[in-house]
């Protein structure tokens, strides 16, 4: 007559469970929870649909065990070659992005500059300068050993030579020698004493045609002191700044000897009063227009003109250039620097030269509070007197030597106290360089020599050239080399390359990226909407 009623396991009526976990208290869903279920569901339609080779197959059930096993196998055969691949690329191209290609082995030598020649008496200071700066400058005669101490003295401005003994016998500073404490005056006394390039330039001749020497050439200060100087087209400013250009530089347009830069030169070897080293001669400077002649400072090449010879020198320039591209990569990577960058120091005319230049001023205006009369000088630094020679000598064999970047500094901690640390100077992305050949002959069996008539002609004839010395600096050919700075591949190199070793060993494709976009974008963000939107949001 009592209808019986179902019991649960704890005892309880059966709508005693239907009422615990009808009313139970709901919490919210978490943050975590959320990401992993819409993750979830987003990985699960990319797998479902994508369309890379193997990953339908790997988690379709329909597929035997074995099957599905080998095309797991194979899927991570060609990840780990793409891997390879992709880490060969970067290993191989990505981390050193820049190569130097040649670009073309007939460049005209006429598109080329042709460079800047410095002509320096190995005779740094005239023994006839010198009897005239006594007679004109001092207002009287000296003595023989006195007159040899004094050039002993104005030489060590040049190459720091000190000497205790004659500097406590001669007191040059307060006798001889008082316009010397005034900075104006010591550029222009070392202007006076160097030998006479009217006296050393004889003969020349440019483009096969015979000019005045003084036309093509000018006194300049370099490295050596004031020398004369063709195509130097650069104007130094204060503190080793380049100002601007003073002419337009020359170039070569036909090739050989005739045609190049061809000198008749006296040595002056009876003039000789202080030389920087024992031999006779000339000290040929072969240098860039837009650099600082200095020896110490890249691409410089020196040759020495001997009397009673002929020299010829041969050049084969390589001038580089560098694409826009270049300029996208960092200082760090590229390590070089463009005329037109640091305009603020450098007026749009940056050079490794200027840079070391510069360098170097400021290393010996720090260590000595002066700057050497034959480098670029300041107004607000005085130039470097007599006064200043003991402090120039002491770290004279530091100044000329520049700390190499690029080495390890491991074991280099005395190179490094013993030379220039000049960092920001980075070598030039754009450059023009000069290989040279030279070769000597002697003058008279130049002279009996019937194959040179064309030579004797403009030159010898007329010349007693006895001690004389020649010259002869030219493109021997039509053409030089033109390099190229670039990258080792640009953005849609890459993008070819790698889409094409993807595409071929798993089917990678553009329509893969956008299946990333729009499964793992586009799908979330929908998902995301869904539940928000939802009020619902318990379990």
């Amino acid at each position: 007559m009592f209808k019986s009623f179902k019991m649960t396991k704890r005892g309880d009526l059966w709508w005693h469970e239907y009422r615990r976990r009808r009313f139970r208290p709901r919490r919210k869903i978490s943050v975590e929870l959320l990401l992993r279920d819409v993750i979830k569901k987003c990985f699960t339609e990319f797998i479902n649909n994508c369309s890379i080779a193997g990953v339908k197959q790997m988690i379709d059930p329909t597929i035997a065990l074995k099957q599905r096993i080998i095309w797991m196998l194979v899927f991570a055969g060609m990840c780990g070659m793409v891997f390879y691949f992709f880490w060969y690329m970067w290993l191989k191209g990505l981390s050193t992005p820049l190569i130097v290609s040649k670009e073309s082995s007939k460049y005209p030598i006429s598109e080329i500059d042709f460079p800047a020649i410095a002509i320096c008496n190995i005779n740094r200071i005239s023994k006839k300068a010198m009897f005239e700066f006594e007679t004109k400058t001092l207002n009287r005669t000296v003595k023989g050993n006195i007159r040899e101490m004094m050039t002993w003295q104005f030489g060590g401005l040049i190459d720091y030579t000190y000497n205790v003994t004659l500097r406590s016998r001669l007191h040059l500073n307060s006798e001889y020698a008082p316009t010397l404490r005034h900075a104006p005056n010591v550029i222009d006394t070392m202007k006076k004493l160097a030998p006479s390039c009217e006296e050393m330039l004889i003969k020349c001749t440019w483009a096969s045609k015979v000019i005045d020497c003084k036309s093509i050439f000018k006194v300049r200060r370099t490295i050596k002191g004031h020398c004369c100087a063709f195509n130097y087209i650069l104007d130094y400013d204060a503190d080793g700044i380049p100002s601007q250009k003073i002419k337009r530089v020359m170039r070569q347009s036909q090739p050989g000897s005739l045609h190049g830069l061809n000198l008749v030169m006296d040595p002056l070897i009876e003039d000789y009063a202080y030389t920087t080293r024992h031999v006779y001669g000339l000290d040929i400077l072969i240098f860039d227009p837009i650099h600082f002649a200095d020896t110490n400072g890249g691409r410089v090449v020196q040759r020495v003109a001997e009397p009673n010879m002929a020299l010829y020198v041969e050049l084969h320039s390589v001038k580089q250039i560098a694409t826009n591209e270049v300029r996208k990569y960092s200082l760090k990577t590229r390590k070089c620097l463009f005329h037109d960058e640091r305009k603020k120091k450098f007026n749009n005319m940056y050079s490794y030269s200027a840079c070391i230049v510069n360098c170097r001023i400021k290393a010996v205006q720090t260590l000595c509070k002066c700057t050497p009369y034959f480098m670029p000088t300041s107004s607000d630094i005085p130039t470097c007197t007599l006064n200043e020679i003991p402090c120039l000598n002491k770290h004279k064999d530091k100044l000329p030597l520049v700390y190499p970047m690029s080495a390890d500094a491991d074991g280099l901690d005395i190179e490094f106290q013993d030379s220039l640390y000049c960092p920001d100077c980075l070598l030039d992305c754009e450059f023009t360089k000069h290989n040279t050949k030279a070769y000597k002959i002697p003058i008279v069996q130049l002279e009996i020599d019937k194959g040179h008539k064309e030579f004797r002609k403009p030159f010898t004839n007329g010349t007693n050239m006895t001690n004389k010395c020649t010259v002869s600096i030219y493109q021997p050919t039509f053409h030089g080399t033109l390099d190229r700075l670039d990258v080792v591949a640009y953005w849609f190199e890459l993008l070819s390359n790698g889409g094409g070793v993807a595409g071929i060993l798993m089917g990678l494709s553009i329509i893969t990226g956008i299946e990333f976009f729009y499964f793992f974008i586009v799908t979330f963000f929908i998902q995301m909407y869904n539940f928000f939107s939802n009020k619902n949001r318990y379990y």
